[in-house]
């Protein structure tokens, strides 16, 4: 019996869930999801899902993006959805308001008091992710993206998406998932020769 390494572990969670993530296929058809690694922060079959690109970061910073803040992490652009909305996850459990997401991971909660730990120096700079934008798919539209296998279904805990340079963090998902395709992660499409 033969293994089929490229989906050993990756394609094994068909049903999403809040918490789960999904890879993009290395030759994604969209630019900017290309070997994008998205964050499901909310799933409702009724409406559709919400989620957030945890791997692209951007040029700018917090204190370029809010005059109010001396924070000087970095924005990270997670969609294309109102990308004047800056919101954060992050591993702080304490944090008035946050909700959880998945294991260690949480979403929002109250800023000033997170901005205040970053400071000082109760949370690291690296624990928090700023966020401008989100993804948003219609009820039963990504299910069907997945189904033609435009995504891979998997899960993240705090520690792997807190911890790993954006630049990495598609291709040691997948490694870490028994996919091949996470050897890719620095090659060029084909397509675009």
């Amino acid at each position: 019996m033969r293994t089929n390494l490229y989906t050993r572990k990756t394609n094994r969670l068909r049903n999403i869930s809040q918490g789960d993530i999904i890879i993009a296929q290395p030759f994604h058809s969209s630019n900017y999801l290309q070997r994008s690694v998205i964050l499901i922060i909310e799933k409702n079959n009724k409406v559709g899902n919400t989620g957030v690109i945890l791997n692209k970061l951007s040029t700018i910073r917090m204190n370029e993006a809010l005059y109010d803040t001396t924070l000087t992490n970095h924005v990270y652009f997670a969609g294309p959805h109102d990308l004047n909305l800056i919101s954060f996850i992050h591993n702080d459990k304490s944090v008035d308001g946050c909700i959880p997401i998945a294991p260690g991971l949480y979403w929002g909660g109250d800023f000033t008091q997170v901005e205040n730990r970053i400071e000082d120096k109760s949370i690291k700079q690296h624990d928090v992710r700023f966020l401008a934008g989100f993804m948003e798919w219609e009820s039963g539209e990504l299910e069907a993206e997945i189904a033609n296998n435009q995504w891979w279904v998997s899960n993240i805990n705090a520690e792997d998406l807190l911890r790993t340079h954006p630049d990495r963090l598609w291709s040691k998902k997948l490694i870490g998932d028994g996919n091949l395709y996470g050897m890719m992660d620095q090659v060029d499409d084909p397509c675009m020769n």
